[in-house]
């Protein structure tokens, strides 16, 4: 179904600067209408009524190093999926104010029933969950395998040694928190008249206040 099997709403149309990814492709910019989204794949336009959605999956990615990510991926009736990214060297840099903003007008233009049918969730991708998972599991098996090694290698009865494997101990806590969090990443529904500030990326601290109060 393109762009050109319907008649584009003719009353508000916003246009936000977003990676955007899905069953046709990849493209850049998604236009959002009064009751339906609009977009770009290879040149091919793309367009769905909120009536097509069945499901918004929403979610921050706060600790991939240098490319923080965040995502609204979007499930149509038909099994088609879209996938609106925004990924930047920093947080700093990141259009979130564009992004937050897409999110936020996005679930206004919902109508109740549409609200109410639709499922939103809010978490980790698959992937990225996964990623979480064995990244804390090999790092909390690795620390416990250090101290197991010292223990029974003496070294820990060495001069320092039990400073050493106390700092191990702590380090090993800390990462059997991080393994079960990942665990527990699983993604979470919310209300989207009242949409948490976990599902949104954070402010920046040199933006200013003007944006807090919108998550």
């Amino acid at each position: 179904m393109s762009a050109s099997d319907h008649t584009p709403s003719k009353t508000e149309r916003d246009v936000f600067d977003l990676h955007t990814s899905g069953t046709g492709g990849r493209g850049r910019g998604i236009i959002l209408e009064d009751t339906a989204l609009a977009w770009q794949f290879a040149g091919q336009p793309f367009r769905r009524t909120f009536d097509d959605i069945t499901a918004v999956r929403i979610g921050v990615d706060l600790i991939s190093g240098d490319l923080p990510s965040a995502d609204c991926d979007i499930t149509f009736a038909n099994g088609e999926r879209l996938r609106l990214m925004m990924i930047a060297p920093t947080w700093k840099e990141m259009k979130y104010a564009e992004y937050r903003e897409f999110v936020l007008r996005f679930f206004e233009r919902l109508d109740p029933a549409q609200r109410a049918r639709i499922v939103f969730y809010a978490g980790p991708s698959a992937p990225i969950r996964a990623w979480w998972i064995i990244i804390s599991a090999g790092c909390l098996a690795l620390v416990l395998g250090v101290m197991v090694v010292g223990v029974f290698s003496g070294w820990v009865s060495q001069e320092g040694g039990w400073l050493f494997l106390s700092a191990f101990v702590l380090l090993a806590a800390a990462m059997g928190v991080w393994f079960v969090l990942a665990l527990k990443s699983s993604p979470q529904t919310f209300d989207p008249t009242a949409v948490p500030p976990r599902v949104l990326p954070p402010v920046p601290d040199n933006a200013g206040r003007t944006m807090q109060g919108t998550g």
